[in-house]
């Protein structure tokens, strides 16, 4: 009868209001009485034989929020492991008040904690935003389209004089990240379940690639990150290989490995795109 008199919208926002206050509650309710039509809270909750209608409606205001800090616990387990678990809670807390979901799909909710942390660096560790960034990257590889892969087949046939025009088309799952610390060693080590001391100053590139079910992850040495990030910014090989001091074995050898994990979909030449 209540969401009748009220409308079902009305009632909603005030539901919502109560149940993800960041504080408790009471404070939700608060603010819920200033809505043009705010219900009486006893109309709408009946109180138990043992809880009040308040105390029935923290339960979904904690279930919201431990709901939430679940999800971001799941994409980011190194990162809570770093940073240890109150810690972690209290930095999900403030991200599910600052980005509240706004979509039935929870695929997506933690895309905003990387720089989310970032922007925490001083209290955080400045490393903790390149590791949440690694972690995000796995996420996305994960969820990521996969189309049919660049085959060495595929590569072989290509005939040499026109290579220095082919254009690489990275695959919709790669993901390449440079970051300052040494975040990839340690999400191994965490991987692994083995002690590891936080990631310390260390830069490195990391190539994210899913192929045939499964998430590879490479650390790069200069040489190869330099090339494989100017290709999947869409040069031609010929430009991409401009002041490297490579060899034709080490480019082959690079090509073979990153064909296999399936990083390009496809070449094009650099007229058609």
């Amino acid at each position: 009868m209540t969401d009748a008199v009220l409308g079902l919208g009305a009632l909603q926002q005030w539901f919502l209001m109560a149940t993800t206050h960041p504080v408790s509650v009471h404070d939700g309710l608060r603010g819920g009485m200033r809505l043009s039509a705010a219900p009486d809270l006893g109309a709408v909750i009946r109180a138990g034989s043992a809880e009040t209608a308040q105390t029935r409606l923290e339960i979904y205001r904690r279930g919201y929020f431990a709901r939430l800090t679940e999800c971001l616990a799941d994409d980011y387990s190194a990162l809570r492991n770093a940073l240890g678990a109150e810690r972690f809670e209290a930095i999900c807390h403030r991200y599910i008040v600052a980005h509240p979901s706004h979509e039935p799909n929870l695929n997506g909710f933690g895309r905003d904690l990387p720089m989310f942390v970032e922007q925490r660096a001083e209290e955080l560790g400045a490393f903790a935003g390149e590791l949440a960034r690694l972690e995000w990257a796995l996420v996305e590889v994960l969820h990521a389209p996969l189309p049919a892969a660049l085959s060495v087949n595929d590569l072989a046939a290509i005939p040499p004089e026109q290579l220095g025009d082919v254009c690489f088309v990275a695959s919709e799952a790669l993901r390449l990240h440079s970051f300052e610390h040494s975040v990839n060693a340690y999400l191994q080590a965490f991987f692994e379940a083995r002690a590891a001391t936080l990631p310390t100053h260390e830069p490195c590139t990391v190539a994210i690639v899913r192929a045939d079910y499964r998430i590879w992850r490479f650390t790069l040495s200069p040489a190869p990150a330099t090339l494989l990030g100017r290709l999947v910014a869409g040069q031609p090989l010929g430009a991409a290989l401009e002041g490297l001091d490579v060899t034709p074995d080490q480019i082959q050898l690079w090509f073979r490995e990153w064909t296999t994990h399936g990083m390009f979909q496809r070449v094009a030449s650099r007229t058609s795109g």
